[in-house]
């Protein structure tokens, strides 16, 4: 007859390996006995409730959110496109897709109505907000809406606490800028790219935060993207290749109405 296996830890980290060292009566080794969440086993914080009263719990049992990743490196592939004469210089490679082509309306709605079947159990906010910002994005390419643009950036700042959002609106994709100008040069995005390389960068990096990877700061790269996006369009309106700006009639152009600027009141 075979022996019984002894219960093991249940400590462990998110996107890391489980303890599997013997468990005490609580379900936890001795190590780690008081650093476990004693909702779900997941690596915990310290809460201080009252003065003499401390529990640790992890931050998804607690309703709090992990502190938005700050970006320290870009995933580089070495392979450098430069957009005309004197344009700039990005990295590109062909497995990266095209997303600024996909459907983005129907993928919204089927993430809306998959009834939890497509989620990130770590957070399954996250789903819904790549749902929010694939639909106004699709109304925006389609239309130059400034509102539907608005409205991505407005989708995905409801991710952090409301006296967070300014901070990591602007400090993410700032960080983000000193990295670039050390992989390029300063500047180097100024001298003008097609605008859908921003949609379609913007929309993979939000997927990849939406799934929950930390390859990079994937919300860093979103905002920059969405940003240098807002920038091109009002600055260097000759790189305006979106659907809605090809529909325009002959001679009509984005420097006669840039899709960004407000109608002076009169």
């Amino acid at each position: 007859m075979a022996t019984p296996s002894k219960p093991r830890c249940k400590f462990y980290v998110v996107g890391g390996p489980a303890c599997d060292r013997p468990a005490n009566h609580s379900g936890y080794c001795e190590y780690h006995t008081e650093k476990a969440c004693g909702v779900c086993g997941r690596s915990a914080i310290r809460e201080q409730l009252q003065e003499d009263w401390v529990r640790f719990i992890c931050h998804i049992c607690a309703g709090v959110k992990e502190p938005e990743q700050s970006p320290s490196r870009l995933v580089d592939s070495g392979q450098r496109v430069t957009y005309g004469a004197n344009g700039a210089m990005r990295e590109t490679t062909p497995d990266k897709g095209r997303f600024d082509l996909l459907p983005l309306q129907q993928i919204a709605e089927f993430l809306l109505t998959s009834q939890g079947q497509v989620t990130n159990p770590d957070d399954p906010t996250r789903v819904s907000i790549l749902a929010d910002v694939y639909h106004h994005m699709n109304h925006f390419i389609h239309s130059g809406d400034k509102e539907s643009f608005i409205e991505c950036l407005n989708s995905f700042a409801q991710q952090w606490p409301e006296k967070e959002r300014l901070h990591n609106l602007v400090m993410l994709p700032a960080q983000q800028m000193a990295i670039g100008a050390e992989k390029y040069k300063e500047r180097n995005w100024e001298k003008g790219m097609p605008v859908h390389l921003y949609v379609d960068s913007a929309l993979r990096h939000i997927l990849k935060w939406a799934a929950g990877l930390t390859d990079e700061s994937h919300a860093a790269a979103f905002l920059w993207n969405m940003w240098c996006l807002k920038w091109t369009l009002e600055n260097r309106p000759d790189q305006n290749d979106l659907p809605y700006n090809k529909t325009k009639p002959a001679g009509m152009t984005t420097r006669q109405e840039p899709p960004f600027q407000q109608q002076e009141q009169h």
